[in-house]
């Protein structure tokens, strides 16, 4: 028994992509479904910054920031690189897929809270722009790395994991940072994916669902 226990909710995207390869490790937890819009107190007592995901180990050690978490994991658990390759060129593209989808997150959010907090009268049109559009190239930049790739038959990648849950994500909760897209390879990875019991076992537990597209004129 590893004594791990998870805080975050699966709608989180770094939460979700977490405990997905914590499943494809075979590693058991325990989930504290935990938000910070709704449980920042209790958040701020495993992590002061107040973010998901945290890992709590079980001598009381408290891991923050996913790509943190998942390299202790990985370091630990995945002596065969089955997630991870070990290095050389392999490595390199897989860390770039993560690298395009941290960047289609983080914009993605970015996005999301500029529509969900400011008042419509305060948002700032072009900095919102930019922001989908940040997302969207980088959408496109990992669509392009995927098309030559075949799709996973046994353990998918971490850049593949987080391709499919970066997917789910903003058609979930911002379909109009996607809207349009041409993302053939992607949606196949993800509807691969998505479909597999460590996938399903983590479906995120609401949607915002942040459309229509936002007025930017």
């Amino acid at each position: 028994m590893t004594g791990y226990t998870l805080y975050g909710r699966n709608a989180s995207p770094y939460t979700r992509r977490t405990a997905i390869v914590m499943r494809l490790l075979d590693l058991p937890f325990k989930q504290v479904v935990v938000s910070p819009f709704t449980d920042l107190d209790e958040i701020r007592k495993v992590n002061p910054l107040g973010r998901v995901p945290v890992l709590r180990l079980a001598d009381g050690t408290c891991l923050v920031e996913s790509a943190c978490i998942i390299d202790h994991l990985l370091g630990d658990h995945d002596g065969d690189h089955r997630i991870l390759p070990a290095g050389g060129p392999d490595r390199r593209r897989d860390l770039q897929l993560v690298a395009l989808c941290q960047t289609a997150t983080d914009k993605g959010v970015l996005a999301g809270h500029e529509l969900l907090m400011r008042p419509a009268e305060k948002r700032h049109a072009p900095f919102l722009q930019a922001r989908i559009d940040q997302a969207r190239a980088a959408m496109l930049a990992l669509e392009d790395r995927l098309a030559d790739r075949p799709l996973p038959g046994g353990t998918p990648s971490l850049g593949e994991i987080t391709a499919a849950v970066t997917l789910d994500f903003l058609d979930g909760f911002m379909p109009f940072v996607l809207r349009g897209l041409p993302l053939p390879a992607t949606r196949s990875l993800g509807e691969r994916l998505e479909a597999t019991d460590s996938f399903t076992a983590q479906a995120p537990e609401a949607r915002m669902g942040l459309d229509p597209a936002p007025d930017l004129s």
